[in-house]
């Protein structure tokens, strides 16, 4: 069975930086300017990671931390990475996070993002 996981980032500039899929065969994603990121969920099918500053890969998928947490991981991981969010108005994110929503059910990893 693939353990691999699938996701996506959403930025806030509302593109998908096509130039990488998976974090395990096309390198990492863009640090900055991270919203949320879509990952494959064993239980619901496609989870929503966002809501925090930054974003760390432990236990094998995407997960958000506080600036305590942050320093925690970065003292006990040998090979770190981690994600920064970024504040945007809100009428942005209510509009970017719809489209994430609609959007989730529909999506298979590899998949473009419609624009």
């Amino acid at each position: 069975m693939d353990k691999t996981i699938h996701y996506r980032v959403v930025y806030d500039v509302h593109d998908q930086r096509k130039d990488w899929d998976n974090y395990t065969n096309q390198g990492s994603p863009h640090a900055f300017g991270v919203q949320a990121i879509l990952q494959d969920h064993l239980e619901v099918g496609v989870e929503i990671v966002y809501g925090k500053d930054y974003y760390i890969w432990r236990y094998d998928m995407w997960q958000t931390v506080d600036r305590l947490s942050l320093h925690d991981y970065l003292a006990h991981t040998t090979c770190a990475h981690v994600l920064f969010g970024r504040l945007m108005p809100r009428e942005d994110w209510n509009t970017l996070y719809r489209r994430i929503d609609s959007e989730k059910n529909g999506w298979l990893p590899g998949e473009e993002w419609s624009d």
